[in-house]
């Protein structure tokens, strides 16, 4: 007795494909493969489109960065010009020295020269908060009588912070400090931040403590005050040191120029923590 094995037959689409199976197995073959190109091409479209999104915005905060750098540059230049400005015309109004005059006079030309070239880039970048800042700069630039030293010194001193927050501005808004990138946001937080931070607490020392020995009157208070000036250096530059570190962590080493720099700030320090410290001569309290 022979038996025969039933083919099985082949699963049928579902139903709501059907019309479409069916109307392809009428179509010709070239349009067939038309009609596979063009199911092939959306993904590809779709992702060539994402990709291009993405150089755009990889391009976009590249530029910005970029933009921001500039004028992290322009503003740098700036606080330059206007702490030697500030030292300069502390020393000139306390005992009239003529060199520190004539430093001033320079100070503050090469001041204006940097100022015009901020203005362009701070013109084209509202954002950036310049207009707030460029009041007390300028101010900065007037001339007041001898007995106004102290107050002249300090008011020039707010000038400079003011800078030093338009820096940070930039750098938030440009994207700086915004940096993806372990190793470079280190980077451009110390050179949009703590960097500067340091450098004014320096020039503040030095400028305070150099009027005060031209003046030659100063009592115990102003001692303290100079050795609290010192603290706020110790202060920023651990900070400093901290990103150096966190920097060699991710295998980048600190700019070359950085141990000479660090070894200076503390001799610098020291020395004048020496002058009006413990071991100073008293002074009557002012």
């Amino acid at each position: 007795m022979s038996s025969s094995t039933a083919t099985p037959s082949p699963p049928r689409p579902p139903r709501l494909l059907r019309p479409g199976v069916a109307l392809m197995r009428h179509l010709d073959m070239r349009l067939k493969l038309i009609g596979l190109a063009l199911v092939l091409m959306v993904p590809s479209a779709i992702i060539g489109t994402m990709l291009l999104y993405g150089i755009a915005s990889d391009w976009r905060y590249t530029a910005g960065e970029r933009l921001g750098l500039q004028g992290i540059r322009a503003l740098s230049t700036v606080t330059d010009h206007l702490q030697d400005l500030r030292d300069a015309t502390h020393r000139h109004t306390a005992d009239g020295n003529a060199a520190a005059g004539q430093a001033r006079d320079a100070a503050a030309m090469a001041l204006r020269g940097a100022l015009a070239a901020v203005a362009p880039l701070a013109e084209a970048n509202p954002g950036w908060g310049w207009e707030r800042a460029l009041p007390a700069v300028e101010r900065a630039l007037t001339a007041d009588p001898p007995a106004a030293h102290a107050t002249t010194f300090e008011r020039n001193g707010r000038a400079v912070q003011a800078v030093l927050d338009v820096m940070d501005r930039i750098g938030e808004v440009s994207g700086l400090l915004l940096d993806p990138q372990a190793e470079t946001y280190f980077l451009m937080d110390l050179t949009v931040t703590r960097l500067p931070k340091l450098a004014e607490s320096i020039s503040v020392l030095r400028g305070d403590a150099s009027g005060l020995l031209a003046r030659d009157d100063g009592t115990s208070v102003d001692d303290a005050r100079i050795l609290g000036l010192t603290q706020a250096i110790d202060t920023h530059l651990r900070g400093v040191q901290q990103r150096m570190r966190s920097l060699q962590l991710h295998d980048e080493e600190p700019p070359a120029e950085w141990a000479e720099a660090e070894g200076a700030t503390l001799t610098f320090a020291t020395a004048i923590a020496v002058i009006y410290g413990a071991t100073a001569p008293r002074r009557q309290p002012g």
